[in-house]
């Protein structure tokens, strides 16, 4: 083989191998190609990995990327969510969380949710005091502030309009709520019992010699004379704390002219009985009211642990509910 052949035969040689090569790099150049997740399309440029899967910078960014569900711009880093979306942090704060009724403010810790729906920071009660007729917490969102009586008691705004006051005719209030009772079978409750107000419940609490507790409303004296070992007389009188929602006066006073009926039949029931017997008359009161102070003192007799003036309440209540008036007056009398 001359000099030119094998110089032939070589430049064949690298030719084949370039060829071979320039195959090669186009076959890793295939396998190594990119293609996004979303549109599946050859990725050149950019591109972002995300939970194993690669995109496009602009099919990420418009179609993957997380989205706040209020502002609907893209989110990174922390968030939160809420009822499966997507919030930017400073749009859940905002926007999302509920806001406290006594103060505007996001509620970010713990609260209480009224009767009446008011939401607000627990915090708020060590600053603020609660309405003693509607329980509502006095302040200016909620109530339009309100007034001090008698020392510690509170009145909401709300409620300081329906206040009964000594301007009030309170014989006229006892009358109505006596003939409620007389008709349900209470017969001989006596007319014209004094009704006296009083301003604050420590001196409540004193007449009835320190043994109804703080939260007293009202009580009632009973006193008789004998003859012999028969009674010839008896007299009533009954005390009820001043300032009370009109509708809550009428409560007390109905409880109050019960234990005037047990006094006037001679019936002196164990506690239990006697409180929850009693306690029927506020709640014949409060049915009769279509308003939320009526339904919310409803809602807390029957949620009442006590065990007088709530367990002995809900159980009379179902005796009442069971047998009717005229059979609860007789098992009441035998007792």
């Amino acid at each position: 083989m001359n000099f030119k052949s094998i110089k032939n035969y070589l430049q064949s040689i690298i030719i084949i191998c370039f060829c071979s090569l320039e195959n090669d790099l186009k076959a890793l150049n295939q396998t190594n190609q990119l293609y996004c997740d979303h549109c599946n399309e050859s990725i050149e440029d950019y591109y972002i990995n995300y939970d194993n899967k690669t995109y496009h910078k602009s099919c990420y960014e418009e179609h993957i990327q997380l989205r706040c569900d209020h502002c609907n711009d893209p989110i990174d880093g922390t968030y939160n969510i809420e009822k499966n979306k997507n919030y930017h942090k400073s749009c859940f704060t905002n926007n999302i969380l509920d806001r406290c009724d006594a103060c505007g403010e996001p509620i970010n810790s713990n609260y209480i949710v009224d009767y009446y729906g008011n939401k607000y920071h627990q915090y708020h009660t060590k600053k603020f005091s609660t309405c003693e007729s509607c329980s509502r917490l006095i302040c200016k969102r909620i109530t339009n502030g309100g007034i001090s009586i008698s020392g510690n008691r509170k009145i909401c705004n709300m409620c300081r309009k329906d206040v009964v006051t000594d301007k009030i005719n309170l014989n006229e209030i006892s009358e109505k709520v006596r003939r409620r009772l007389i008709k349900l079978g209470m017969n001989n409750i006596p007319r014209n019992i004094p009704i006296i107000l009083v301003d604050d419940r420590i001196t409540l609490n004193k007449l009835s010699d320190m043994r109804l507790g703080e939260n007293i409303n009202g009580y009632t004296r009973y006193e008789y004379e004998k003859l012999g070992s028969r009674i010839i007389s008896k007299k009533y009188q009954i005390y009820v704390l001043s300032s009370l929602h009109k509708i809550i006066f009428e409560a007390v006073l109905a409880h109050e002219l019960m234990h005037v009926y047990l006094f006037q039949n001679n019936l002196f029931p164990d506690s239990d009985i006697r409180e929850g017997f009693c306690n029927l008359g506020p709640k014949i009161i409060y049915e009769n009211y279509d308003n939320e102070i009526a339904q919310s003192k409803l809602h807390a007799m029957f949620n009442d642990d006590d065990p007088d003036y709530g367990l002995g309440f809900q159980k009379m209540n179902i005796r009442l509910q069971r047998e009717g008036w005229s059979n609860l007056l007789q098992y009441v009398n035998k007792k």
